[in-house]
């Protein structure tokens, strides 16, 4: 059950019907942006802990649960262009963005282009040069390794399909809770049969992979500050189907090909971003807020209260 003290609405913004969460509070806008298939709710549990000294909003991308599922719009671009569509709706004229993964796209265009509505970023293991993970993908020699149930046997109900994206992606229960249940449970469309499938449409997830593959960040053109989280390195846990000779393939791809894109993608971010702070966390899950919280927490809180004057320029 939703517990987290919000308030649950819908807006219409740059032509579609957008849904957000407002979990009150005063001062100037943060405004979370979760990765890809998860909706604001994925922020129940960290939001309130900003409302003591920020306004703070969550906001669900288009082709998400809640939200209008057009069938164009996934670019960095038009995804920027909800975001300003919201703030104007909402009547704020300038917010703090903090991005989660695949929002990295959208919040450094809406920075780049709105410089003046943007007062700072925070990327939750988000900063990624995704034009190069076409090819870093297709280097994982685990790729095509196909769990052992059957179709029908995934898709026979909600509780199936979950348990076996699970098992397929046992990175999930680094930081599995009630909140992330719940969250994976939105993304999961019952028939009138029973049986599950993804809510999202294969052609709109296309889309929104196309979209971060074709983006080319902009950090250069972003005056705002920035607080960039790494977590540095692979997933602890494997599918248990896998056989040894499977997870030694994995694990050397993952310290050959993976963690060093990883690496030069903080690199670039650094050398770039023209106010920038970097926390690496070495052995986090991607869902860095959810493993790491007290970090993410404090050295977030810290960066937006500090003035923009006391945040030291990278090197």
């Amino acid at each position: 059950m939703d517990t987290s003290p919000h308030k649950s609405d819908f807006v219409h913004a740059n032509a579609i019907r957008l849904h957000y969460l407002d979990w009150g509070g005063s001062g100037e806008a943060i405004l979370f942006l979760p990765g890809f298939g998860d909706s604001a709710h994925v922020f129940d549990n960290l939001a309130p802990k900003f409302t003591d000294r920020f306004r703070v909003l969550g906001l669900t991308r288009r082709g998400h649960p809640g939200s209008d599922t057009p069938e164009t719009g996934y670019d960095a671009v038009t995804l920027a262009e909800d975001i300003r569509g919201f703030l104007d709706q909402l009547r704020l004229g300038r917010a703090s963005l903090v991005g989660h993964s695949m929002a990295s796209g959208e919040i450094t265009h809406f920075a780049a282009a709105y410089p003046t509505r943007t007062v700072k970023l925070v990327y939750l293991d988000a900063a990624y040069d995704r034009t190069e993970l076409p090819g870093i993908l297709s280097q994982d020699p685990t790729a095509h390794i196909a769990p052992p149930e059957s179709e029908a046997e995934i898709h026979a109900s909600a509780d199936t399909y979950l348990a076996n994206f699970l098992r397929m992606s046992p990175r999930f229960l680094e930081v599995w809770s009630e909140l992330l249940d719940e969250e994976l449970r939105r993304q999961i469309a019952i028939q009138p049969d029973g049986t599950a499938t993804d809510r999202m449409p294969p052609s709109i997830a296309s889309a929104l992979w196309q979209g971060m593959y074709d983006y080319h960040h902009e950090y250069r053109a972003v005056p705002a500050p920035a607080l960039a989280f790494y977590a540095m390195g692979g997933p602890t846990r494997l599918p248990d189907y896998w056989t040894d000779e499977q997870r030694r393939q994995y694990q050397a791809y993952v310290e050959r090909v993976f963690i060093p894109w990883k690496v030069r993608s903080a690199e670039q971010f650094q050398k770039d971003m023209a106010n920038c702070r970097i926390v690496e966390l070495p052995g986090a899950n991607h869902y860095v807020f959810l493993d790491k919280e007290d970090i993410v927490v404090r050295e977030t809180r810290n960066f937006l209260l500090e003035s923009k004057e006391a945040i030291i320029p990278a090197a």
